[in-house]
Formats: C-alpha cells, structure tokens, sequence
C-alpha cells in the first residue's frame, strides 16, 4: 500500500511522494512497453504504486498541469506512455519533443508521473534552444523553422501521426513572423 504523504495543489503528488514510491513499488514491469500494454488495458489495471523504468523520446513538453507522453526510442511506435510531473518538480524538467530520456514512470492517485526524468540526447529543436534560445519575431530564419517544425521534425517529435499541430508549432512558432530566406542572425 503506498502512503502518499505530501499531497500539494489539487491533490496531486509531489516529487517526495514519487520518490518515495518508486523505492517500495507495489509492482514493477520489465518492460515499458508491457507497463503502455496495461494502462491501454484498463486505468484500474495498474496497481497503485506500479512502477516501470526505460529509455524513450518525448513527444511533449513536460509539465504538472497537462500529460505528457514518452515513446518508444525506434520511432515506429512500439509503446507510448503519458505521465504528469509531480508538483515541485517542474523547474528541474527541461525537455523537448525529440528529446531521448531515460525515464522512471510511476502510478500514484490513479495517474502516471515521472519519478525520473532525464535528457540523455538533445533533439534537433532541444539543441536549437540550448544554442539560441526561443524564437523571436524576425529573427526566426525560414531554415530554423524548417528544421524545427518541418516533416523530418515531426517524425523526431512524434507528432507526424497526429491531427494537430505539434507542441513545438504551437508554443514557439505559431504566429511568429518568419524570415523567408535561407540563413538570417538565428
């Protein structure tokens, strides 16, 4: 039985309460694609306190208030898993979509939340924003948009199987005026 000790804004879990999880799981998997299998299966078919821990690549930005899903590293979608940031946890977590990461995902309250959560390589949008920061307007370079938003992004964010813009789109380049030339400053 896991004891969720510190429980912060809206009753979500802190990062004491993952911790604290993942050293006394309840159950643990080998793989993350058995643990994907099960949350698929059913929510009630993750024990509290289930934990899983593997390599992947982000298809999100991080976050406390919204999911975000981790797949698996070969791109051909083998496994996806979608996990919360516990509460306090969240100036320590800076990825990317494309990132890879090595992960620890556990079950607490009926949801995921990464235990861990590491970038081991930087996608090409992650290193775009380590060398250069944010886009800002007219100095976003029709090359830097390509390579951050275009069809060989997508696949690396794994948002080329979606409906919908991807995260990278919408937070930092919709709307923004591009410079529709090759090079440019950024």
């Amino acid at each position: 039985q896991i004891k969720i000790a510190s429980v912060a804004m809206g009753g979500q879990p802190s990062r004491a309460d993952a911790d604290a999880a993942v050293l006394r799981p309840s159950a643990t998997f080998a793989s993350a694609s058995d643990y994907a299998a099960r949350c698929r299966a059913s929510s009630k078919a993750l024990p509290e306190g289930a934990c899983v821990a593997g390599h992947g690549v982000l298809a999100g930005f991080p976050s406390e208030r919204s999911l975000c899903e981790v797949s698996a590293p070969s791109g051909r979608r083998e496994w996806a898993l979608q996990a919360y940031i516990p509460v306090g946890t969240i100036e320590h977590t800076d990825g990317c979509p494309g990132d890879a990461v090595e992960f620890t995902v556990v079950r607490l309250k009926g949801q995921n939340y990464f235990a861990r959560l590491r970038v081991i390589t930087r996608g090409t949008f992650g290193r775009y924003m380590v060398r250069r920061g944010a886009p800002v307007d007219f100095e976003v370079s029709y090359t830097r948009y390509i390579r951050c938003c275009g069809e060989q992004a997508q696949k690396e964010q794994r948002s080329d199987f979606y409906f919908h813009e991807s995260e990278v789109f919408t937070r930092y380049f919709k709307g923004r005026t591009v410079q529709w030339r090759g090079g440019g400053a950024r």
